[in-house]
């Protein structure tokens, strides 16, 4: 099969990986077409890999909601590689999805959108005219989460859809007895420091915590707007000596946090215009056998797929309460790393989810074009 991926989400070489776990299934050629700009950034990649790559000229590339291809530069690389099927990364509403759904239908390839919406948003009617016409022409859809799925049968798609969240990970060696952390109890947040994200959220049940004389220290790794705020709220609560900014980490720097934490806290709070699409934190955490906690929000209860592991949007002591009952239950602690360390390996590894993608495409591959 014949593969071509198109998106601007692969220009960061974080998510070579992924495209290269596709590539190393039986009988799979990939290529990706990506920007040769995009946000003032030229494609550049800081590692070697196997997959081909055809950067082309992008138009209007400052948004990814209203970039374009350079259209002849499009037309030219999809009739020299004459793909089997093109899987596209961005969401239907988007002007870039309409000009590869009518590249697509031009030359009767089957096309596959990759997408993550999962809010019921209120469309422009420009952006609703996109989304029917890009939803008409596609094939099928792979979604990252069965939020987006439901969204996108509520837009009108009624072909095939498929669950798989193109976001893998590594797995570590398996979880070693009691924590992690040298001393004390540690818990970690890593991500946007934005409103939605809740972290002020963990300071107020870190601070909880502390007044119960439990020795908790927190780590906070990630820049944003809300570094000024949170910052100040830690000093407000008398916990900042047990608090550390770590700013913004390298990703190995991120992997060796967690696999020195005890627990991962991930406590998204949904606005009008955003739901947690994933949480890619949450399996690189699981992967390291460090235990995830996160809000009953967005997709995060699926991925982590333990109730007694969640709590409601913005109850800090709903978080409190689990990090108690984890702090005071080794047996529990130690129980909930290897679940979620084996949940990691059994349906997050990068050779997992493409081997799941890959099949999907096959059968989409398989069907009459038009056939739904």
């Amino acid at each position: 099969m014949k593969l071509v991926v198109i998106g601007h989400d692969y220009q960061d070489d974080r998510y070579i990986p992924n495209l290269e776990a596709l590539a190393a299934r039986p009988n799979v050629d990939v290529t990706l077409i990506c920007p040769e700009r995009f946000k003032g950034r030229h494609c550049h990649w800081n590692q070697e890999t196997k997959v081909a790559r055809l950067p082309i000229d992008a138009w209007f590339a400052r948004r990814q909601g209203t970039y374009v291809y350079d259209p002849r530069a499009l037309g030219k690389a999809l009739d020299r590689l004459q793909p089997d099927i093109i899987l596209h990364v961005q969401e239907v509403y988007a002007l870039g999805a309409a000009q590869i759904a009518a590249a697509a239908a031009r030359r009767s390839i089957p096309l596959v959108m990759l997408v993550w919406e999962n809010v019921p948003r209120a469309l422009s009617r420009p952006r609703r005219m996109l989304a029917r016409f890009v939803l008409r022409s596609c094939s099928a859809l792979i979604a990252g989460s069965t939020g987006c799925q439901e969204i996108h049968r509520n837009w009108g798609f009624t072909g095939p859809i498929e669950v798989v969240p193109l976001l893998g990970v590594n797995v570590g060696a398996g979880p070693g007895r009691g924590r992690q952390a040298i001393d004390g109890f540690s818990v970690c947040y890593v991500g946007r420091l934005v409103p939605q994200k809740g972290v002020d959220c963990l300071l107020r049940a870190v601070a909880g915590l502390r007044k119960q004389k439990i020795p908790v220290e927190c780590s906070i790794a990630g820049e944003g707007p809300e570094f000024d705020n949170l910052t100040a709220l830690a000093r407000e609560l008398e916990i900042a000596d047990h608090v550390r900014f770590c700013g913004q980490l390298s990703r190995a720097s991120v992997r060796t946090l967690l696999r020195q934490t005890d627990v991962e806290i991930l406590p998204s709070r949904r606005t009008s215009f955003w739901s947690e699409q994933f949480g890619r934190v949450l399996t690189e955490a699981m992967a390291e056998a460090t235990v995830t906690v996160g809000s009953r929000t967005g997709a995060i209860p699926e991925v982590i797929g333990d109730d007694e592991l969640l709590f409601a949007e913005d109850d800090w002591r709903g978080i409190a309460a689990i990090l108690e009952r984890l702090h005071n239950d080794p047996q529990w602690l130690a129980g909930c790393r290897r679940k979620l360390w084996t949940r990691a390996k059994e349906n997050y590894t990068y050779d997992r989810l493409a081997a799941r993608a890959i099949q999907f495409l096959r059968e989409v591959e398989a069907r009459p074009l038009g056939s739904h």
